[in-house]
């Protein structure tokens, strides 16, 4: 959110992503958090935020479309959102990143290969997944009483890509 409206200067962000689980809960309320502290005001909600059910995203960005009311920014819950989205906008004529810009979260490969190449939060995964394999192996720590526990905070990182506008 700083680099996209501190850097680009964009004030019409909308927030894409269904709120079924946890992941993209937080992200969704990080957004809006975010947007308040640069003095913004959030979308009340996000695009395709059903949490059962079909997916909406492709009939809410039509229904935004036909009524000229797209906004300049699709902050997406996860890659795979911001690759639908840019299905989408390309079905419906709208330029990436010239009339709405996308971005994404996780930061996987069909990201670098897509058109535009896909702006991403890109996850260690690769930590992630030491991590987890210690969990279940049991040796990810202990606590005095014995009691095994594990803690991790693993940092993600802005990758700046072509959908943004970079």
């Amino acid at each position: 959110m700083d680099h996209l409206v501190g850097d680009h200067q964009y004030d019409d962000v909308a927030f894409v992503g269904r709120q079924e689980g946890f992941d993209n809960s937080e992200r969704f309320r990080e957004y809006r958090a975010s947007l308040m502290r640069w003095g913004l005001r959030p979308r009340d909600e996000p695009i395709d935020g059903t949490v059962r059910g079909p997916h909406r995203m492709l009939e809410q960005l039509g229904a935004l479309h036909v009524r000229g009311a797209l906004p300049r920014v699709l902050v997406c819950a996860s890659d795979q959102h911001a690759l639908m989205a840019l299905d989408a906008l390309a079905g419906l004529g709208v330029r990436v990143p010239d009339e709405v810009a996308v971005t994404g979260f996780d930061g996987i490969l069909a990201g670098r290969l897509s058109t535009p190449t896909l702006t991403s939060v890109r996850q260690p995964m690769e930590a992630m997944g030491r991590a987890a394999a210690r969990i279940l192996a049991g040796t990810a720590g202990a606590l005095p009483d014995g009691h095994a526990r594990f803690d991790a905070v693993f940092a993600p990182r802005v990758v700046l890509r072509r959908s943004c506008g970079c």
